[in-house]
């Protein structure tokens, strides 16, 4: 058995290069990294496409390579030395490890020169080296790659840079230049390299400077983007291998004096509030160590008080450097936060984010605007091996490492913004004047409309009266009665129509509690839908087993009746749940009397109880005080239930003891004879963060266990509007017996 080898075209070269690399921007930066690798502390850009000059020039003053770097390293694609050989000398962690980097030349221009000034180690003499690359040649069908000579400098004449005081150094010239360079071509390769190097990084050690004849207004020093201090500061810390996270939040109203958090991924993973529904773990992060860090920017004039710049140069500064962008070994990733990508820009989605929910800074479901963010997030090739670059040399693969990175992301997000939601919740005169129900604005309405009503009549019966006292002549003299009487009979003409409108307002109430009974009905189903789908399979089966036990030759009926009367069971079950979900919405519960709290209670609990046994949930209700109540029944079965169906959700994410408590107690708040109904469970505490966020519409803490949205974010704030209606107060506490949540509703009697 004889064996053969692989053989690569030159034309793979080609592949490799130009045709891999998204643009002439990103190519460039490539070729700017190789310098930092290299240890360099400053690196020359040059551009130049007009009159005779044709050219773009790279040079460092790094450590250069020798003849046996080129050979072996430079030369030899596929392979980089960075994985042998991680840190430079001068501790950085190098940014590539697929040896094809160096390819990034090609997609600039048709030809590269090569110089380079380097220490033997060896000899300890410095070396010159210098070589030819024509990239043309490679573009040739049938021939193979090492049949593409490589021209040998052999007196390379190199100049590095002229602010460098160090002897060694790298020049690469291209010439023949493929793309046209444009000035936002330019201003954007200016950004770019900006930003490569982070700018929270606490020392900066590598220096870019730019001249081009395309746009000259941005020659010299590339700078990182100056600090501002921004409203808010938040820093995020995950250590990658427990389940805890750490964090801390700043803003300028305490001075910037940071207050530090601890939590878990498991409670910190319910604020990920993700418009594209990525799917990430619910348990412990796959991604590794991460450090988050965000400023937050409100583009207002508030934020220039104090500093010395005006709003118009904060705005500025704001829209240059606006973006969440990941770092990788000090080093940016792109498309990531980069302003000018039509791909991965706003790659957490926080536009649509927004678009969905455009609360105000004073709802507690608001969402902040991307460009009013500054932030980092901070990788390393070594820690965070599952975070891989992908095959088109821009971006990160998406798998289950980045999604989790992403989900992190999110949350640090949505914990900058309940932070601000809360510095604006600031008390203020109207702040303890509790805002009207929509059932108390329409009532009140209708009394003001019955006053205005009984006036009106007052009014005609008096002018009737004084005009029963005039004479003709003084009648045929008197034009102001005949005016008042046109202008009372217009009023009259409004208030009936008022007076429909207030029916109408109370027609939209009762249909808005049908809907809230219904919407609550449905959430149920969708919970409890699992276990009802289950007595229905359980019925068919039972049923189909009878039947054959039927007709066997010989009928075994003793069998068949067995399974029949399980079939009768599953279906009485199913029966029992079609009943309690239509009596929910039936037209007694719908009126407004004097009823038993307590009594509710359990009776909507006996409906309930056998969706709880399977399960392996236990609801206790001793404690329940026997309390009447002038009340909507439809209302208190709506809070009930979706407070009873937020416990059993709660309680399925631990194992054992699954524990429900209801307590009834009647209780006098604000001098008014009340009654307090309250629903703990032994599932997990819920994050303080959270604990106003959740009562939004459509914010919950519901996910499966790939962390994607199961609940509806419907049930919570169906109670506080119900509460809302009914001048009473709803709020969540940590329960100390159980350990878990504890929502606490109080409704007053009348």
């Amino acid at each position: 058995m004889y064996k053969k080898n692989f053989t690569v075209d030159a034309r793979t070269i080609i592949h490799l290069g130009r045709e891999s690399i998204k643009d002439h921007t990103t190519a460039l930066i490539e070729l700017v990294k190789n310098s930092y690798d290299a240890d360099a502390s400053v690196v020359e850009v040059e551009i130049y496409q007009k009159e005779t000059l044709n050219k773009i020039r790279i040079a460092d003053n790094g450590i250069g390579m020798t003849e046996c770097d080129i050979d072996n390293s430079w030369l030899r694609i596929g392979f980089s030395e960075k994985k042998l050989n991680k840190l430079s000398a001068k501790g950085r962690r190098k940014t590539g490890e697929k040896g094809i980097g160096r390819l990034s030349a090609d997609r600039l221009g048709e030809t590269l020169y090569i110089g380079s000034i380097s220490n033997n180690c060896d000899s300890g003499k410095v070396e010159r080296n210098g070589i030819k690359v024509n990239w043309e040649l490679f573009n040739q069908d049938g021939i193979d790659l090492d049949e593409i000579p490589i021209e040998v400098d052999e007196d390379p004449q190199i100049i590095l840079p002229a602010s460098s005081n160090t002897i060694t150094g790298t020049e690469l010239i291209i010439k023949n230049i493929r793309n046209d360079w444009t000035v936002e071509n330019i201003k954007s390769l200016c950004e770019e390299l900006s930003i490569l190097n982070s700018p929270f990084s606490e020392t900066q050690d590598f220096k870019i400077f730019l001249k081009n004849d395309i746009a000259p207004q941005f020659n010299g020093e590339i700078f990182p983007p100056e600090s501002v201090l921004p409203e808010i500061e938040l820093e995020l810390e995950y250590d990658g291998v427990s389940f805890n996270v750490k964090y801390a939040i700043k803003d300028r109203f305490s001075d910037f004096i940071p207050q530090k958090y601890d939590t878990t991924w498991q409670e910190l993973s319910h604020k990920v509030i993700d418009p594209f529904e990525y799917v990430y773990s619910n348990e412990k992060l796959s991604c590794g160590p991460i450090k988050i860090k965000l400023l937050f920017y409100p583009r207002t004039k508030s934020l220039a008080d104090g500093t010395n710049f005006t709003l118009s140069e904060l705005k500025e500064f704001v829209d240059k450097n606006a973006g969440v962008k990941i770092y990788r070994d000090n080093i940016s990733v792109k498309p990531y936060g980069y302003s000018n990508s039509i791909v991965g820009s706003d790659w957490l989605g926080l536009a649509e984010r927004h678009t969905r929910n455009p609360a105000g800074v004073k709802r507690a479901s608001y969402r902040l605007i991307p460009n009013q963010l500054v932030g980092a997030v901070f990788v390393s090739r070594d820690d965070n091996s599952l975070i891989t670059d992908s095959a088109a040399r821009e971006g990160l693969v998406e798998n289950e490492a980045f999604c989790d990175l992403r989900a992190l992301t999110l949350a640090a997000v949505s914990l900058l913004e309940n932070h601000r939601y809360k510095l604006y919740q600031q008390p203020n005169e109207n702040a303890n004047k509790q805002k009207s129900s929509f059932s108390e604005t329409a009532t009140t309405f209708k009394r003001e409309v019955e006053i205005a009503k009984e006036n009106i009549d007052s009014i005609k019966e008096h002018i009737t009266k004084s005009e029963d006292k005039l004479d003709t002549e003084q009648l045929a003299n008197k034009n102001t009665p005949e005016i008042v009487r046109t202008a009372l009979e217009s009023l009259a003409k409004f208030v009936e129509e008022t007076e429909d409108v207030s029916d109408s307002f109370n027609d939209m109430l009762q249909h808005t509690r049908v809907l809230a009974g219904l919407a609550t009905v449905g959430i149920s189903s969708a919970i409890y839908g699992h276990e009802t789908q289950g007595d229905i399979t359980q019925f068919k089966a039972t049923a189909i087993v009878a039947k054959e036990y039927l007709e066997f030759d010989e009928p075994n009926i003793e069998v068949a009746k067995e399974e029949l009367e399980n079939s009768i069971i599953y279906a009485d079950r199913v029966l029992a749940w079609g009943r309690f979900a239509l009596s929910r919405v039936s037209r007694d519960k719908r009126e407004k009397y004097e009823v038993s709290i307590k009594e509710l209670i359990t009776g909507l609990l006996k409906d309930l109880s056998e969706l709880f046994k399977p399960i392996g949930i236990v609801v206790k209700y001793e404690k329940l005080e026997d309390v009447k109540a002038t009340v909507y029944p439809m209302d208190i079965e709506s809070i009930l239930l979706n407070l009873l169906t937020n416990a059993r959700t709660a309680c399925l994410q631990i194992s054992k003891n699954r524990i429900i408590n209801i307590g009834l107690s009647k209780l006098k708040k604000k001098d008014r004879d009340g009654f307090l109904l309250s629903v703990s469970n032994s599932g997990p505490k819920i994050n303080p963060e959270l604990k106003e966020w959740i009562w939004e519409p459509l914010n919950t803490t519901k996910k499966d266990s790939t962390g994607r949205q199961t609940g509806t974010g419907l049930g919570l704030s169906i109670i506080k509007s119900i509460v809302a209606d009914l001048k009473g107060d709803a709020e969540v506490d940590d329960d100390l017996d159980l350990g878990g949540a504890l929502f606490k509703i109080w409704i007053p009697i009348k």
